[in-house]
């Protein structure tokens, strides 16, 4: 958080409905009176304007050292609610601050902000909001207003001011709900030299022998005390680590629209928190870091990839010669994520056999392409 800029600019008051009815009032009297109406209207035409007089300086005043502070997250992700406080402070040694009304642009519509009938001099009062922030990237310099139309709504006056804080705004994570089986899933080849700790996984029970079982995996105390052959089962072990690529290949003639590009930004954002639930180290790259593999060996240590993600340009380009240069980089052997907003039917086959598991995936479609290349499994 941080306190609200505190330029100065000139707070004018403006005259509301009801004040230009007074002035015009006044104006009609003052005039009728030396036109020979007599000193009751003359009277009654200068009062009327030095009341108007009266009521634009207080209007200044009132709002004068009324200074708003906002209390609110450095990150926020898109989309979710966070909480900001407005706190507002009176800091005339004398005069209270009366109808006071504090709009903060963070805020929606209808929460508006802070009215405050009295605010005594040296008073603070402060308020908790619950909103957000649609969109990604950095946001800075959003503004506030205060305004008042005391005394008598003669009268309105409104200072506004550009907040100083800078908040950073990551993208909503978007996992398909197809996703979710197939990431566990690691290929008998790939078992070992592509998996971590124990190269079947961990222990999930046991069950009947069948032909094809391994004896090693039999066990003989149950043989020995049941007479039957029932073997361990393991649940399929997670792989030593994730590879993510992102990019934006557009075919020629083809348009691409930046909706999709944040979709996309944030089904990548989406595959570092399964990672990261998973417990498996990655790996990301993309046009937005220049091609150069970023590791990330704890996968719960996000800030740095999120903050590259938030921070994102749409580059789009017509060819995939980098995406293949970096995907014929990737050390080892574990699964390998392709993440476009462009349709995987325009550029999935052509990526390269890279002896492992590709998953390719768009906004709508996910395709698996096995190390061996028969047949993939598609789902919309």
């Amino acid at each position: 958080g941080g306190a609200m800029a505190r330029r100065r600019t000139a707070a004018r008051p403006k005259l509301t409905g009801r004040g230009r009815g007074i002035f015009a009032v006044a104006e009609i009297s003052d005039e009728g009176g030396v036109m020979g109406g007599g000193s009751p209207f003359v009277q009654v035409g200068r009062l009327g304007l030095q009341i108007l007089v009266v009521a634009r300086v207080w209007c200044r005043i009132n709002v004068e050292r009324v200074r708003v502070r906002r209390l609110l997250p450095q990150t926020v992700f898109s989309g979710q609610d966070f909480e900001l406080e407005l706190e507002v402070e009176n800091r005339k040694r004398a005069f209270s601050a009366r109808d006071v009304v504090v709009s903060d642009r963070f805020l929606p519509f209808h929460e508006r902000g802070v009215a405050m009938r009295t605010l005594p001099a040296g008073g603070v009062v402060a308020e908790s909001f619950r909103t957000r922030v649609v969109g990604r990237g950095k946001v800075s310099g959003v503004g506030h207003r205060v305004e008042s139309s005391f005394p008598l709504d003669l009268f309105r006056v409104a200072r506004r001011r550009r907040g100083r804080e800078t908040m950073l705004v990551y993208p909503r994570p978007v996992l398909p709900d197809a996703l979710l089986g197939i990431s566990f899933e690691t290929s008998d080849d790939e078992l070992g030299a592509g998996s971590r700790a124990h190269p079947h996984g961990e222990i999930r029970g046991v069950r009947e022998f069948h032909n094809g079982d391994q004896l090693k995996h039999v066990v003989w105390r149950a043989f020995a005390r049941t007479g039957k052959l029932v073997v361990r089962e393991f649940d399929r072990p997670l792989p030593e680590k994730y590879s993510l690529v992102f990019h934006s290949f557009c075919p020629p003639g083809k348009m691409i629209w930046p909706e999709a590009f944040e979709h996309a930004i944030s089904m990548l954002t989406g595959l570092l928190f399964l990672a990261r639930d998973q417990g498996v180290p990655i790996d990301l790259c993309g046009p937005f870091n220049g091609w150069r593999r970023m590791d990330i060996a704890d996968s719960h240590r996000l800030a740095e990839p999120l903050e590259m993600l938030a921070l994102a340009p749409h580059e789009p380009s017509n060819d995939l010669s980098a995406v293949i240069a970096a995907l014929r980089g990737l050390p080892g052997n574990h699964p390998v994520f392709v993440v476009s907003e462009s349709p995987v039917k325009y550029w999935s086959d052509r990526i390269p056999d890279l002896g492992r598991t590709v998953t390719c995936l768009d906004n709508t479609t996910m395709k698996v392409k096995r190390s061996n290349l028969r047949g993939f499994r598609r789902v919309a």
